[in-house]
């Protein structure tokens, strides 16, 4: 073998160096791409998670809210109702406290429960006869 034979044998050709960069270059982008689709999954299944959770809040609120309602027609019904029992509604749960009664302002306490979510709501009457006043109704931890 003479020198000129062993130095083409040694030179790589011209296109093999192209073909790496384009290699490396589409290893690169597929890289990014998928780093992207997995940012974009994670983003979505935390998003999915928040969501649930705001419904399950506002389910939760409006269970307490049913909750304080019932309480209001019992006691319009019969203002010996003293409150402290629980309701199910389509497999989630409210509870009424006991009613609290101090000269003429009546306390209901409230809560909503759906899921690991609870919701709290208060509601003040001013006075039962003639007719039920409400003073104060809001979200209140008690």
């Amino acid at each position: 073998m003479n020198m000129n034979t062993a130095k083409r044998f040694m030179q790589q050709p011209r296109f093999a160096s192209k073909g790496f960069v384009t290699l490396l270059g589409v290893l690169i982008v597929g890289a990014i791409g998928t780093a992207i689709t997995l940012s974009l999954l994670v983003f979505g299944v935390g998003a999915s998670r928040t969501s649930l959770s705001l419904q399950q809040s506002h389910q939760a609120k409006a269970l307490a809210n049913a909750c304080a309602e019932h309480a209001l027609n019992e006691l319009r019904l019969s203002q010996g109702y003293g409150g402290n029992e629980p309701y199910t509604f389509a497999g989630n749960t409210c509870q009424i406290y006991p009613i609290q009664t101090v000269g003429n302002t009546t306390t209901i306490h409230t809560t909503g429960t759906v899921g690991d979510v609870i919701r709290k709501a208060e509601v003040i009457l001013s006075q039962l006869q003639p007719s039920l006043t409400v003073s104060s109704w809001q979200e209140k931890d008690f």
